[in-house]
């Protein structure tokens, strides 16, 4: 995987890594609320039940958007060949000006991105010593001797999920 395309985040090779569609701050200003002017602006009237427009920031106390909406422009965003808005590759960091919410400071991204960061960070650890543990749990069983059931409670316990733990699989195993 490469680089996160909104806050330029780039995790160890060994882990998994966050991207534009896993990112917490996914979410982005609606495109019938934009000016006609706009390469973006989508004409007719927006349907959609829970669209962007009608969500209630809490900071600013605004109706349009939440605290961490992106705003739709040309320098971050494009118009894929379905029709479909998409995030460009962009190595900017992000600024006040590409969010909506009047309260957003340089300091509230820096801590947004900070945060996602640790998290991506935090996950991938996760990942890695949950896979770890499992191929120790495996040597171990087979080593040892350990009963099967008792290897599916440890699995359990440990939080791996495989075929075996399904419970849709489990009574076909």
């Amino acid at each position: 995987m490469g680089r996160c395309s909104i806050c330029l985040y780039l995790g160890p090779s060994d882990s998994r890594q966050h991207n534009a569609r896993t990112f917490s701050l996914y979410h982005a200003q609606c495109r019938r609320t934009l000016r006609e002017d706009n390469p973006l602006y989508e004409p007719g009237k927006c349907v959609e039940a829970f669209c962007m427009h009608k969500a209630f920031c809490t900071f600013c106390g605004k109706t349009g958007h939440l605290f961490g909406t992106q705003t739709l422009n040309a320098t971050r965003f494009r118009i894929n060949k379905k029709g479909v808005i998409v995030r460009k590759q962009n190595r900017a960091p992000l600024t006040t000006d590409h969010f909506m919410c009047c309260l957003m400071t340089d300091a509230a991204i820096a801590n947004l991105m900070k945060n996602t960061e640790s998290e991506a960070a935090a996950k991938g650890i996760d990942a890695r010593e949950r896979l770890v543990s499992s191929a120790r749990l495996l040597d171990n069983v087979n080593a040892g001797g350990v009963d099967l059931d008792e290897a599916i409670r440890l699995l359990e316990h440990r939080g791996t999920i495989a075929a075996l733990l399904s419970d849709k699989k489990r009574t076909s195993f």
